[in-house]
């Protein structure tokens, strides 16, 4: 069987556009053949990314707007069918990282936990939301989970707490959906070098640490994730659906305690 990964035609919604991940499928969306709603607060950097894409041959249209806003799901919809009258896939990629400890003194612990769950959960519960009636048998989504989702990583609490959540998400969804031929799947990333965790990366302990829990031995690129989303919005993956592909180079193969020296 011929393996389809020509998107020519359909319409893509990429949240988180503008950094890491996101600015990294939204590209390889495109690349794909994919007209896509580019969304991002930022808006030079906005315009950076659709820049690249239009001058690859891409078709993008660039919407600013703060996902947790109460208009912001109603306005990106609008301006897809705006543009191009309908809306085939949702690549949900926007998310923020806080660290702290459970019971933390000190920290605002509920203030990073309502902050992260704001963005990583309820945003794309929100945007799914407004979205779900105008996709099609045929249609993908796609949400970008983590290794946190599943594995307990201390000081990420409400960040493991907000994925795990978008995890359940995707399986309710995917129930909800299947029957009407639309596919939901989610993307768990291990360590993948986004500005996200560039402060981490810093520490060079905590990158030595990284790798050396990596069996590949490195850490991944978010052209890596991205093509993963192309994979799961192309006809190359109609069957697979309601599950979590992970992309995260062997990360929870090796027994975190043969690291204590790494």
């Amino acid at each position: 069987m011929a393996i389809h990964l020509d998107l020519t035609g359909k319409t893509a919604i990429c949240t988180g556009a503008t950094s890491g991940i996101g600015r990294a499928v939204a590209i390889e969306l495109a690349k794909a053949g994919a007209s896509v709603i580019a969304v991002g607060r930022d808006e030079k950097r906005l315009a950076e990314v659709a820049s690249e894409i239009a001058a690859g041959g891409g078709k993008v249209f660039p919407t600013q707007i703060d996902l947790i806003d109460s208009g912001a799901p109603s306005a990106i919809v609008a301006a897809a069918l705006e543009h191009t009258g309908s809306v085939d896939i949702l690549a949900s990629c926007a998310g923020i990282y806080e660290s702290a400890a459970v019971g933390q003194e000190g920290t605002d612990t509920i203030g990073v936990l309502d902050r992260q769950w704001e963005l990583n959960t309820r945003a794309p519960f929100r945007l799914a939301e407004a979205v779900v009636p105008h996709l099609k048998a045929g249609s993908s989504v796609v949400f970008i989970s983590s290794t946190m989702a599943r594995f307990g990583i201390g000081w990420g609490a409400g960040y493991s707490m907000s994925k795990a959540a978008l995890e359940a998400l995707m399986r309710v969804m995917a129930v909800e959906l299947g029957p009407s031929g639309i596919r939901v799947n989610a993307i768990s990333p291990g360590w993948i070098i986004t500005p996200m965790n560039e402060q981490a990366r810093a520490d060079p302990a905590i990158e030595r640490f990284a790798i050396a829990a990596t069996p590949l031995s490195r850490l991944g690129t978010p052209e890596e994730i991205a093509s993963v989303v192309v994979f799961l919005a192309s006809e190359a993956a109609t069957y697979i659906h309601g599950t979590v592909i992970c992309a995260e180079g062997g990360y929870p193969a090796l027994p975190m305690g043969m690291l204590q020296d790494a």
